[in-house]
């Protein structure tokens, strides 16, 4: 029998961290429309090979632009 193992956000909502969440390539017509049944099952669903590296690389450096330019925030990469 496996125990789930549970955490608690500070909003006090469960965390499940024994489930393990299956991932979809969108650069594979079968894959991807497992993905989306799925997505509509569950209501989320994980999909990989979305961006290139290159873009992974030019959204990370927008995102830690973005938090670094916060007025009176004091984040640092």
């Amino acid at each position: 029998m496996t125990t789930i193992q549970y955490s608690t956000d500070e909003k006090g909502i469960r965390i499940d961290h024994t489930t393990l969440t299956p991932r979809y390539s969108v650069t594979n017509d079968e894959s991807l429309n497992e993905g989306i049944a799925y997505l509509n099952e569950h209501g989320y669903a994980v999909f990989s090979d979305v961006l290139s590296q290159e873009e992974i690389k030019t959204n990370k450096d927008l995102l830690w632009n973005f938090f670094e330019n916060i007025p009176g925030c004091h984040i640092r990469r």
